[in-house]
């Protein structure tokens, strides 16, 4: 990922929000899924039916959201569901405003990169 805007906010500690971090390897290419702590076992309505913030595709490590994010700005794409991980993955500047969308009101975003 590359960043797309920088935030003019400083000392801001985001270290004690803990998020679920899923990682993945597809044809050499890191993909990363990561949702707020809160979220994990929810069920969401879509207009497609439910999605269960789960395993397969949710969940993984729980991580400090600065470290997931670290490892989030490496990836090939990255999948973001919740208020903390979309705001502190906008406020360092990983995805763009335009790029939010929500899902049951809940902040959603897809990243995929360039390279």
């Amino acid at each position: 990922m590359k960043h797309v805007e920088q935030s003019s906010q400083s000392n801001h500690s985001s270290s004690r929000v803990r998020v679920y971090l899923n990682k993945f390897i597809v044809e050499g290419k890191l993909f990363v899924s990561i949702c707020d702590e809160s979220l994990y076992g929810k069920k969401i309505s879509t207009a497609n039916g439910e999605i269960v913030v789960a395993e397969p595709f949710y969940g993984g490590e729980l991580v400090d959201i600065d470290t997931a994010l670290r490892i989030a700005d490496e990836a090939f794409s990255v999948n973001l569901l919740g208020e903390k991980v979309v705001n502190e993955a906008l406020r360092k500047g990983l995805i763009h405003r335009k790029s939010i969308t929500r899902i049951d009101g809940i902040p959603y975003a897809i990243v995929v990169s360039s390279f």
